[in-house]
């Protein structure tokens, strides 16, 4: 069997779609210039992509690095052949299949997957910890013909630094559909889009979703909506203005605003001054005692932490400012604040531990060839998927 690579994208109104490459491939492709787009001469069909992840079928139009021959594959099938002249970017048209995003945390293991769909998995579990630590407001969208209440992120200080490295992280090939929006546009639509399911799945779970019917009035309604499957609001849009100016503070808390720092407390375990014996500071019994810290955490560089003293003091400087980052720095998890924690009980000279370092994720997601390149980092995949197995 052919080799097999699934890519993904975020598309605007539709969610996460996937389609994919299969190495079998003619060498050349008719193609004459023009704007229309033509089927994607080695796209795997919607029969190859539901083998491997439920969903409904789809198709999408996408920009890709074409030659006179046909559509370059991707960096994760390899390259072949000499030396050609610079790509153009073409409109071709692939099979495609809309998921679910609990499927990028179930991946088959007999197929190969592109960094655009590690990238897609970054944005899912970052909108799902923002749902589980309660960074989400509700808000209200409206136009001429109807209101939606909508729950948002609020990515501010830490968040904000993933949400950047995220953008910055977008591969060429998760932005090819045609038009293709930047990549702060995707990346914010789809964490908005996805914070707001996640939010009513969980008010689901719990048992607090509720139908309205009608006769709550403008914030009844609106909270009715927000706690519902649907969304639509029952009030017409114009009485719903109470409701907006209502909630204008919220609305006025930016979800990418980034702030310069965030506090950091740490509890150490320090040598006293006094001798071993009769030490009236001696807390532990072996000459030390504890002392709590308190630090800033850049948002800028999380890694960089500063004493309080330095920040209140002037020392600390330019060292907190942001010179217009050109590569933010790269981060799966949201570094959030630091966590201290003194056992109860401990063996003797050993120092409560800290917490203080996120979790980098691979910064291999540079673009070559107008694609991606290929992540080394290994992803929990689903056995058998493509060998005939089902779900």
């Amino acid at each position: 069997m052919s080799p097999l690579v699934v890519h993904g994208l975020w598309s605007r109104g539709r969610g996460i779609v996937l389609w994919g490459e299969h190495g079998a491939r003619p060498a050349t492709t008719s193609m004459r210039p023009s704007s229309a787009a033509r089927p994607h001469p080695f796209a795997a069909s919607v029969a190859d992509l539901t083998a491997l992840h439920p969903g409904k079928p789809a198709t999408a139009v996408l920009l890709l690095p074409s030659r006179r021959g046909g559509p370059i594959a991707s960096p994760e099938l390899g390259a072949r052949g000499r030396p050609q002249p610079e790509p153009t970017l073409e409109p071709w048209s692939v099979p495609a299949l809309l998921i679910d995003p609990s499927e990028l945390e179930d991946l088959a293991e007999t197929v190969g997957y592109g960094t655009s769909v590690r990238h897609l998995r970054a944005v899912v579990r970052l909108a799902d910890d923002l749902v589980r630590r309660g960074r989400v407001l509700p808000t209200l969208v409206r136009n001429e013909i109807v209101a939606r209440a909508r729950w948002r992120p609020v990515a501010r200080g830490g968040d904000a630094v993933a949400v950047r490295a995220l953008i910055a992280a977008t591969p060429p090939v998760g932005r090819a559909e045609h038009p293709g929006p930047d990549p702060a546009a995707l990346v914010t639509d789809a964490l908005h889009t996805l914070v707001d399911a996640a939010v009513r799945d969980r008010l689901g779970a719990a048992g607090l979703a509720t139908e309205s019917d009608g006769r709550e009035g403008p914030f009844g309604s609106w909270l009715h909506a927000l706690k519902s499957a649907d969304d639509r609001v029952t009030q017409s849009p114009g009485r719903m203005g109470i409701v907006a100016e209502g909630i204008a503070a919220w609305d006025a808390i930016g979800d990418t605003d980034l702030t310069e720092g965030t506090v950091c407390l740490r509890l150490d375990e320090v040598p006293t001054l006094h001798g071993p014996a009769d030490d009236p500071d001696d807390q532990t019994g072996d000459g030390t005692k504890w002392q709590l810290r308190f630090l800033l955490r850049s948002a800028a560089d999380p890694s960089l932490l500063l004493p309080a003293e330095d920040v209140w003091s002037g020392k600390a400087g330019a060292k907190f400012t942001d010179p217009k980052v050109s590569s933010p720095p790269s981060w799966s998890v949201p570094p959030g604040y630091c966590r201290c924690s003194a056992p109860r009980s401990r063996p003797r000279g050993r120092a409560p531990t800290t917490s203080l370092s996120p979790k980098p994720w691979s910064s291999s997601m540079a673009a070559r060839n107008s694609w991606s390149r290929p992540d080394s980092t290994s992803s929990s995949r689903r056995a058998g998927a493509a060998g005939g197995s089902s779900r």
